[in-house]
């Protein structure tokens, strides 16, 4: 949102006092002292064309009518009669001013810091000579200059709204965003009707992210001045921002409906559309955007945004891609299109991306992360879990942040097969956002490659508690609860995972196993032959199979069962020592031997982890 918007607007309508003409009966003279800028011009103009018998008068006519030029945004003019004026008079300080006024509106800030210190000097007084300079110093990049004499126009005129917000823009341009916003706090107070104080104050909440009291401010913004386009789009990016997404929809249309070419109002509907699912008419609106405004990145980074929710990678490429030709140091363009390359595995391209956005802020958290990932992606964990280390010691970070690197950095250390590391990072992630369930679903597997299994299911429970919808946290804790030899427990929570995902063969044949050496055998057969349903001849089911057959006794389709399994590749040391104990039932000796000690060769402990 640019600061500078409204503040000609306020310059020109900064009214000074008009020079007082000499008492007369004259109606010419009354016209020009008028407060009307219609009538001063009027009766101005014709004491000047009277010539000699209204000569005592033309300084003031000259002054008075610069002033009610600039109240008709006539800047022009208005310098040309000022001219006149400082000519007639050198030493009037007020007409330095208007001058200065003029200079500025014709974009001459040099020309106005020169009059405006000329008034300074003949008259210390006055605060509007103070505030002008400083708008002077703004237009030239002299914030700190701008702000001194705002200071010193507020010395002199304490509740002098304008230069509050003057002063605060100025505050604004040099981040300093808690005295900006209690400077338009203050010209609020004194003037609650200028909807400036407003717009200030909206920027500061804008850029603090406070939400709540930028919406509020949009709002009162727009009372004040129902057709103010930005006001309507700014308070659909703070709507946004709190999920109002309806609410959001509704202010950039109706800001759209006051200007059909005012592209930012599209792409902050085609963002809040996104958010309710509404792709189609997302891609609608930033594709509209682009066309008002093709050079602008935002649109292009959102519209890749909508593409990528509508799983068009291709096109979601080319659009970061076009917002980051834009705009090189966009960090959440190189950051988005570093995300996608991740999920197409692409990781060469994500590492570079990320690098380049870790170039531009080497703190950002999520760059970070995705630098690790890519890294994780080409083999590289040392590397990862040295960029992520990096990001934890700079410090400073927010409960957020701390847990999601300190979880990233424990599922490296997990990759690494350093469980004891993982383990610290996974508790110190649990510290930073300990209502988070993740956190204990990493540190319970953790606790289970430790053999640590009440604590493993101490935290499967307590992510449960968390998020009863935590399907990680089941699927943790139906393993540990295999681990401890709990099998129908084991089963109950692949229950869940069934219900909420029944078309998942895996939590079928888990299901199915756990069932089958619980002793649950009939509801296992069921289990079993429904995963089959789902997907047939999986080798991890045919071998479950197998196993259910031979707990029933049934040792020829057991035999049958984990031949097919057996039939798909490498074989698997629990196929091939169930089938021989089959084999063995049977009384076929040879084929029996054959099995179990190729089981045994691939799997010294077979016999203890097959469960019989």
């Amino acid at each position: 949102m640019p600061l500078k918007r409204a503040l000609s607007a306020s310059l020109l309508l900064a009214a000074l006092a008009a020079p007082a003409l000499a008492q007369t009966d004259d109606p010419r003279v009354s016209a020009c002292q008028s407060h009307d800028p219609h009538t001063s011009i009027t009766g101005c103009t014709a004491i000047l064309n009277a010539g000699q018998d209204l000569g005592a008068f033309l300084f003031e006519a000259f002054a008075n009518r610069a002033n009610a030029e600039l109240a008709l945004h006539q800047p022009g003019p208005a310098l040309a009669d000022a001219n006149e004026a400082v000519t007639l008079n050198p030493e009037n300080a007020q007409t330095l001013i208007t001058r200065a006024r003029a200079e500025l509106a014709l974009n001459n800030p040099h020309a106005a810091i020169v009059d405006t210190s000329a008034a300074i000097a003949l008259n210390k007084t006055l605060p509007a000579a103070f505030s002008l300079r400083g708008n002077a110093e703004f237009a030239t990049g002299a914030f700190t200059a701008d702000i001194a004499d705002q200071s010193a126009a507020l010395a002199l005129a304490p509740t002098d709204d304008h230069a509050l917000l003057e002063r605060a823009l100025a505050e604004g341009r040099q981040n300093q965003l808690g005295p900006s916003m209690a400077d338009a706090s203050r010209a609020i107070a004194a003037n609650p009707a200028n909807p400036r104080g407003y717009f200030i104050r909206g920027v500061g909440e804008e850029t603090m992210h406070l939400w709540p009291a930028d919406l509020a401010d949009q709002t009162r913004l727009i009372a004040l001045t129902p057709n103010d386009i930005n006001a309507y789009i700014q308070r659909c990016v703070a709507e946004a921002h709190l999920g109002q997404y309806p609410a959001a929809i509704a202010d950039a249309s109706h800001a759209i409906a006051l200007n059909h070419n005012a592209y930012a109002a599209y792409i902050d509907r085609g963002l809040a559309e996104i958010a309710t699912g509404q792709i189609t008419l997302a891609i609608s609106d930033e594709s509209t955007a682009i066309a008002l405004n093709p050079s602008d990145p935002d649109s292009f980074f959102a519209r890749g945004g909508a593409y990528e929710t509508e799983n068009n990678p291709k096109a979601a490429l080319a659009d970061f891609s076009r917002a980051i030709t834009l705009a090189p140091n966009d960090i959440q363009a190189l950051i988005a299109r570093s995300g996608l390359y991740l999920s197409l595995g692409e990781s060469a391209s994500a590492h570079s991306d990320a690098t380049s956005a870790l170039a531009i802020d080497p703190r950002d958290i999520q760059a970070g992360i995705d630098l690790a990932l890519s890294d994780g992606q080409l083999g590289n964990l040392k590397a990862a879990i040295s960029h992520l280390t990096a990001l934890i010691a700079h410090g400073d970070l927010t409960p957020h942040g701390s847990f999601v690197l300190h979880i990233s950095r424990a599922a490296a250390y997990r990759q690494t097969n350093n469980p004891q590391a993982a383990l610290a990072d996974a508790t110190l992630a649990i510290a930073a956002q300990p209502l988070d369930s993740a956190g204990y679903d990493q540190r319970a597997e953790d606790e289970a490659a430790l053999n640590n299994l009440p604590a493993a299911l101490s935290d499967d429970d307590k992510a449960i508690s968390l998020d009863p919808n935590d399907d990680a946290a089941y699927a943790n804790r139906a393993m540990v609860l295999e681990q401890d030899h709990q099998y129908l427990k084991a089963a109950n929570d692949y229950s869940h995972l069934i219900a909420e995902h029944p078309d998942d063969n895996i939590s079928w044949n888990n299901r199915c196993w756990n069932r089958a050496i619980g002793g649950d055998l009939q509801p296992a057969l069921a289990d079993c032959q429904h995963a089959l349903k789902l997907v047939a001849n999986d080798p991890t089911t045919l071998d479950s199979l197998g196993f259910v057959y031979l707990k029933l006794h049934d040792n020829h389709r057991s035999i049958t069962a984990y031949s097919a399994a057996l039939s798909h590749g490498t074989p698997q040391a629990s196929s091939l020592y169930g089938r021989g104990l089959a084999e063995q039932a049977l009384g076929q000796t040879t084929q029996a031997n054959a099995d179990i000690a190729q089981a045994r060769k691939l799997d010294p402990k077979i016999q203890s982890d097959f469960g019989t």
